[in-house]
């Protein structure tokens, strides 16, 4: 056997120890250092802040539909209770049946009583409109409202009109068949 110019055993882990103590300080490490401050990457660059911009517009834009289907909808509510204030209107005037019938003749409303009673229930609503008595037997009703937009109306839409016509016509039955 040759002897060895170190004194110590040479195991396996000692002599990779030794390799590692030769290495450099930032051993161990597979980053590079950062690039130097050009203006084209790293904080500090023409790219900071690039994510900031895009989440902004992201937020502006889903903002801007929820918005949207919030106003549609309440446009859509607005108008549905428009039609159901034509109908009970135009129901109310149907009942101002003239007093003829009370002799055995056919239902006919009476027109001003019919037209007064869709008014005053219209007011009492508080909207306007207008009816109309037709043929003697058909009432039609017309609302004219107007809905403010809560979010569009921000950027200066509204407010809208919102118009709705219902009908109501007086019939006899006998037996549930109409006479």
């Amino acid at each position: 056997m040759t002897p060895s110019t170190d004194p110590r055993p040479t195991r396996p882990d000692t002599a990779r120890r030794r390799a590692v103590d030769q290495q450099p300080e930032h051993r161990g490490s597979t980053r590079t250092p950062p690039p130097a401050r050009d203006g084209r990457h790293g904080p500090g660059g023409s790219e900071s802040g690039s994510v900031t911009a895009w989440a902004l517009a992201g937020v502006a834009i889903i903002g801007l539909c929820v918005g949207m289907a919030v106003d549609l909808g309440g446009q859509a509510h607005a108008h549905q209770r428009a039609y159901s204030l034509a109908a009970q209107a135009a129901r109310t005037a149907g009942q101002e049946v003239s007093a003829s019938v009370v002799a055995g003749h056919a239902p006919v409303v009476d027109p001003h009583a019919a037209v007064r009673a869709a008014h005053t229930y219209l007011a009492t609503a508080g909207v306007q409109g207008t009816a109309t008595v037709t043929g003697g037997t058909r009432i039609t009703v017309t609302v004219h409202d107007t809905w403010q937009p809560r979010f569009l109306g921000v950027a200066g839409v509204g407010p809208l009109d919102v118009n709705a016509t219902a009908t109501a016509r007086l019939i006899r039955t006998v037996g549930g068949t109409e006479q």
